[in-house]
């Protein structure tokens, strides 16, 4: 039987061999300090070339290092303890979220 997590691993193995090819995986973390350790040890995420992180609870000074990413952007509101988004890319990609028309600032 096929599971979720074979279809993800052959897709991301398609990727992987097509440098054209782009991999996003979004994941709410619920605290990327608590949860950065099981980031990088998930079988899946590490393997997506971009990765958009939800409910980081990250203030925007503050910078959480991700082994083989490098941070892209990252928000989270004011005054509010839950929220914020980041998001890296693999460091050996090159952006594939900037272009010649627009460019997105680093962290």
């Amino acid at each position: 039987m096929e599971t979720i997590g074979n279809k993800s691993h052959q897709f991301l193995d398609h990727a992987d061999t097509h440098p054209t090819a782009l991999s996003l995986c979004t994941f709410n973390t619920q605290s990327l300090k608590t949860h950065c350790k099981d980031i990088i040890t998930e079988s899946v995420i590490p393997k997506s070339k971009i990765i958009a992180l939800t409910e980081t609870w990250v203030e925007n000074d503050e910078h959480i290092e991700i082994p083989g990413y490098q941070p892209i952007s990252q928000f989270k509101r004011n005054a509010v303890q839950a929220g914020g988004v980041c998001i890296y890319e693999k460091e050996e990609c090159s952006s594939a979220l900037q272009s010649s028309d627009h460019e997105i600032a680093p962290v």
